[in-house]
């Protein structure tokens, strides 16, 4: 019956490969013309202020990347926020989203906005839209809210490293203190005229190795608190310059390519003619009344099949 069925796709070869090159090329095409989404794109420079130094932002195991990456990458995780997004989907009224479902429109918009790398030190947000007007809007409120956003989260970074070097502050100075406490309590209890013998006392040594010890952490980490104070201070003016628009908002032009969308528009397409195209082989074949092998003779006459007579080549 399988062999049937291949002579019969044989048979209708041409038609059959026709219609499966066009299925597709005819379902994209009606895609594309009737398609009336534009692209809204916008640039921005980003440069990690050197100043911040360990207090950037910047991805775990990020530090060799280009600030472009690490912006991109940033602004990606912001979007995946809902604590970030909802305000500029209602600023920017996207999709009606006062009056529509938060939960789809939030999935609408990170379906269609794309942030990307383009250079070291540039970054592309590519939004795709059928509302031009308000995709320019919308991507503006994004791009006026991403440096509030990130200027507050360096700023929450270097309190809470404050917070913590300050509380090692504290407890260095309690250990510089005992330290030398014990040190001055040691000499104390040395006479006077046998203080020259303290510098080969193992017990001083020993002491005194401890106090500077515990002297120099206390001074590094003073030193170290003052570095994050000034770092805390310096990142509103930092931030301003770290995160810059090139190019504003505006709807791209339109260029003839093949997007991720024809593709998939295509592939199902091509699918469902070569089911249409089983389907019509099945028919073909079971409905039939040519006969196509001994099989059909055999079953068609009532007879038993025997055999067939060999088809011998030209010598």
């Amino acid at each position: 019956m399988l062999l049937r069925y291949i002579d019969v796709f044989f048979e209708h070869a041409v038609p059959f490969v026709v219609l499966l090159m066009a299925v597709p090329l005819v379902a994209t095409g009606i895609y594309v013309a009737t398609d009336r989404s534009q692209t809204v794109t916008a640039r921005v420079w980003a440069d990690g202020p050197a100043i911040l130094g360990d207090f950037a932002l910047q991805q775990s195991g990020a530090g060799s990347d280009p600030p472009a990456a690490i912006e991109a990458a940033l602004s990606s995780e912001l979007v995946q926020t809902d604590s970030f997004l909802d305000p500029v989907i209602r600023q920017a009224d996207v999709e009606g989203s006062v009056n529509a479902n938060a939960a789809v429109v939030r999935e609408s918009v990170r379906t269609h906005l794309q942030i990307a790398p383009d250079g070291p030190n540039e970054v592309l947000f590519t939004y795709t839209t059928n509302d031009a007007p308000g995709g320019i809007r919308f991507l503006g409120k994004l791009l006026a809210s991403f440096g509030p956003a990130l200027q507050a989260l360096e700023l929450n970074a270097a309190a809470i490293t404050g917070r913590t070097l300050d509380t090692q502050v504290q407890a260095a100075l309690t250990d510089m203190q005992q330290a030398t406490g014990k040190l001055q309590a040691y000499v104390a209890t040395v006479p006077y005229g046998e203080q020259r013998s303290l510098q080969t006392d193992p017990a001083y040594s020993t002491l005194a190795a401890n106090a500077r010890a515990a002297t120099t952490h206390y001074l590094n980490l003073v030193a170290a608190m003052q570095q994050a104070q000034l770092v805390a201070s310096a990142i509103p003016a930092a931030e301003s310059q770290r995160f810059q628009i090139l190019d504003p908002p505006a709807v791209a032009p339109r260029h003839l390519s093949i997007s991720g969308m024809d593709v998939r528009i295509a592939a199902v397409a091509g699918l469902g003619a070569m089911a249409l195209e089983a389907l019509l082989i099945f028919l073909l074949g079971s409905r039939g009344t040519r006969v196509r092998a001994g099989a059909d003779a055999a079953r068609r006459l009532r007879l038993r099949y025997l055999g067939s007579v060999p088809s011998f080549g030209h010598r």
